[in-house]
């Protein structure tokens, strides 16, 4: 679909935007690469498409709409063409890195108990100062800050991963679930942590440490 086309898609569609990786080939070449933009990344942009803004800004370049071209942050004379194509839901694509990361050589990776429960969990609750009576389930100022503390988190770790644009995107999007409850605001942890970008990475890195005495300043 031509990104002049009309931003409208049905509920059963998803548009997905791809940038020409390939140096050597031209967007009219019969052999062309075009590679994905991850998924945050993917919802920025299409985002600003919809709202027919000029440009969507990301954390390496940003994409100018009217030329159909992605441009470097850094070197404006390093652009690439871009597209927008409408897939259906169910067109899904494997997410290789999930299965490729570096392995973290941890001596007790996932094996910090106390007791049943997890020194995630334990530190977590001391950190947060949370008593064994205030629980986010029966409290909505917890929950509340909670989400002030995770989406913190998110946008001090984007900075460090150098994805802020991402991280700024993620932490909208959950602070505008802050008051809908905690279904809600699960159901949104659950759906950025799926999401392609650096806070699922970061976080199973982190999640394998726990319990390791070695890493401790890192899970903690």
């Amino acid at each position: 679909m031509s990104n002049q086309a009309s931003a409208r898609v049905s509920a059963s569609s998803c548009p997905e935007w791809t940038w020409l990786s390939d140096s050597n080939s031209s967007a009219t070449s019969q052999s062309i690469e075009w590679s994905r933009y991850s998924d945050v990344e993917n919802r920025i942009i299409e985002e600003a498409f919809r709202a027919r803004l000029p440009m969507a800004t990301l954390d390496d370049v940003y994409i100018d709409f009217e030329n159909n071209i992605q441009i470097s942050n850094n070197d404006i004379n390093d652009q690439k063409p871009i597209q927008r194509q409408v897939r259906r839901r169910t067109d899904t694509h494997l997410r290789e890195e999930r299965f490729t990361m570096n392995p973290i050589s941890a001596k007790n990776p996932f094996s910090g108990l106390q007791g049943w429960t997890s020194d995630f969990i334990v530190h977590a609750k001391k950190e947060l100062k949370l008593k064994k009576d205030k629980l986010p389930s029966n409290d909505s100022r917890i929950i509340q800050m909670l989400v002030d503390r995770a989406t913190q988190g998110i946008i001090e770790e984007g900075k460090l991963a150098g994805k802020t644009c991402e991280a700024e995107w993620m932490a909208n999007q959950l602070m505008q679930e802050k008051n809908n409850g905690l279904k809600r605001i699960w159901k949104c942890c659950a759906r950025l942590y799926t999401m392609e970008s650096f806070l699922y990475k970061k976080i199973n890195e982190t999640m394998r440490l726990i319990g390791s005495k070695e890493h401790e300043n890192v899970w903690r």
